[in-house]
């Protein structure tokens, strides 16, 4: 892990877990609820770790320590208009 605190935040996640749940790290989600940049370019969050249950989302997490950036609050509220999830911030 690239961190301290996503390493114990995975450790977390994966005793939290059901069965059949599986876990993907470092996911790139499109955002969709944000319109492209004026090049075109799609705007994404990215997610230290993504949980699924049959195949679909039921978990968004983003290991994070200290402060948030105004873009990334931006992001984590598109990623929950666009997908129904909120993302959780977890520090360990």
């Amino acid at each position: 892990h690239p961190s301290k605190v996503e390493a114990r935040v995975c450790a977390r996640v994966h005793h939290e877990r059901a069965d059949g749940d599986v876990i993907y790290r470092n996911v790139r989600l499109p955002l969709f609820a944000l319109p492209p940049t004026a090049r075109g370019i799609a705007m994404y969050l990215n997610v230290d770790f993504v949980v699924t249950r049959n195949r679909r989302m039921v978990r968004i997490i983003d290991a994070k320590s200290g402060r948030r950036s105004r873009d990334w609050a931006r992001g984590a509220a598109a990623c929950e208009a666009t997908y129904g999830l909120k993302v959780e911030e977890c520090d360990a």
